[in-house]
């Protein structure tokens, strides 16, 4: 019904433009063929005075015949001064007054600058004749044909993007529900470019990184699983062995059992780190701080340990440094970080750089070592949680998560933290903090 109506609309709106157009283009060519009559006219009325008798003068003299054959089956009008129709092809309408704006439509009859009249050819006066009835009357059933096509082609045009729509909605309706089975290596197949192929293109990258997401989220528990058993191994063993008598309680054994309560409650820490740094919930208390006494403190902390090993540290900071705006035991917690990092993977007699530097208005720590390198294959992902490298001489007694949150800690700060290495050749981390803003909030 509501296509019906549409229809019939259409057709009313397109039968009043097409009859007004035909009516204004018959009343133009009407107003070239009467130039020659209204000059009959005009000496009618200078010999007569008036327009008495014009119908029997236009019957008289053939006018009617002469007209008829140049306009066809058209309608011509004489009116007078008053707009009263005293001339017409058709009778009916003789006596008819017509309105200003009809008579406007026709040519003037003037004798002495006086108008006395109008003549008009065409269907000045919603006057057709049979022969423009019948052309309008083809043109409106073109149009209800025409109509009637487009109306089918319009349907059966709907049915098709509907049956595709259809199919796509199904599939997608299918697909979502394998995915929310866990199948999310399903995949909508793509066979347009168009707003419907797009969508399934965006629906296939949203279950990639679903997919992506879900393989890490795995890889983590495996990784803690596999973390968390080696010392819960250890104190097994050694508990059972105590409690069976084949073990003495020795100092050297409980020893071995704390050490490893340790190592397991350091992972614990580590990971309640990571999962406040991710849900934004991990609190920094900023502070302007002078980065020369901050790596000098560290340097002086750590220098022992490096000493007893045969590592030579060095520490190149410029007493003029601008102050940072960081969290002094964060910021702390990081270099410590980097500094036992580059301590495992370097060897005996090695060396260890921290250079701080000022570029492109930040202040960048530079932690390097004279270390193994790290593999190009390994180098993007250092920064991951629980990322073991294939070489031995990459893995330590840490819990893996060391380098992942210095990243979280440093990017807290507005920072950025990056690995550069060359196998064979040592690594250097490099951490970039933004420089602290006069009257900064803190």
């Amino acid at each position: 019904m509501p296509l019906i109506a549409v229809l019939v609309v259409i057709h009313f709106l397109t039968n009043q433009a097409l009859t007004s157009q035909f009516q204004r283009f018959q009343i133009e060519r009407g107003r070239a063929l009467a130039q020659g009559v209204v000059g009959i006219l005009i000496n009618y009325y200078q010999m007569r005075g008036d327009w008495e008798g014009v119908q029997v003068f236009f019957d008289s003299q053939g006018l009617n015949a002469v007209l008829q054959q140049r306009i066809g089956e058209g309608s011509f009008i004489v009116a007078d001064e008053g707009g009263k129709v005293i001339v017409s092809a058709d009778q009916a309408i003789l006596g008819r007054v017509l309105a200003e704006e009809q008579l406007q439509e026709g040519l003037p009859i003037e004798v002495d600058d006086k108008k006395v009249g109008s003549f008009l050819v065409g269907p000045v006066a919603d006057n057709f004749s049979p022969a423009e009835e019948r052309f309008l009357a083809s043109l409106n059933g073109s149009i209800w044909i025409i109509g009637a096509i487009g109306a089918v082609l319009g349907i059966l045009l709907i049915l098709l993007l509907y049956g595709q729509l259809a199919v796509f909605v199904r599939r997608f309706s299918q697909a979502a529900d394998k995915i929310a089975g866990g199948a999310l290596d399903h995949r909508i197949p793509v066979w347009s470019q168009d707003e419907i192929g797009q969508l399934a293109h965006t629906f296939n990258e949203m279950v990639a990184k679903l997919q992506v997401v879900q393989q890490l989220r795995s890889n983590m528990i495996a990784d803690i699983a596999h973390e968390l058993r080696t010392p819960l191994t250890v104190i097994r063993t050694n508990l059972e062995a105590l409690t069976s008598g084949t073990l003495p309680a020795s100092n050297e054994t409980l020893c071995a059992v704390y050490k490893h309560t340790l190592l397991l409650s350091r992972l614990i820490d580590d990971l309640m780190e990571l999962h406040l740094m991710e849900g934004g919930g991990l609190p920094l208390h900023l502070q302007e701080a002078n980065l020369a006494e901050l790596i000098q403190g560290i340097a002086t902390h750590v220098k022992p340990s490096f000493e007893n090993q045969g590592l030579r540290l060095t520490v190149r900071v410029p007493l003029d440094l601008p102050p940072v705006a960081v969290d002094v035991e964060r910021l702390e917690q990081v270099l410590l970080n980097l500094l036992a990092n580059a301590q495992h993977h370097t060897p005996n007699g090695g060396r260890i750089a921290i250079d701080v530097v000022r570029c492109n208005g930040e202040t960048q720590i530079r932690v390097s070592d004279s270390g193994c390198g790290i593999p190009p294959q390994d180098l993007p992902y250092v920064f991951e949680r629980f990322y073991r490298a294939e070489s031995s001489s990459l893995i330590h007694n840490g819990t893996g998560l060391g380098l992942a949150i210095a990243k979280g800690l440093i990017e807290a700060h507005g920072g950025r933290i990056c690995a550069e290495s060359q196998l064979g050749q040592g690594a250097t981390f490099t951490v970039s903090l933004p420089l602290a803003k006069n009257g900064q909030e803190l």
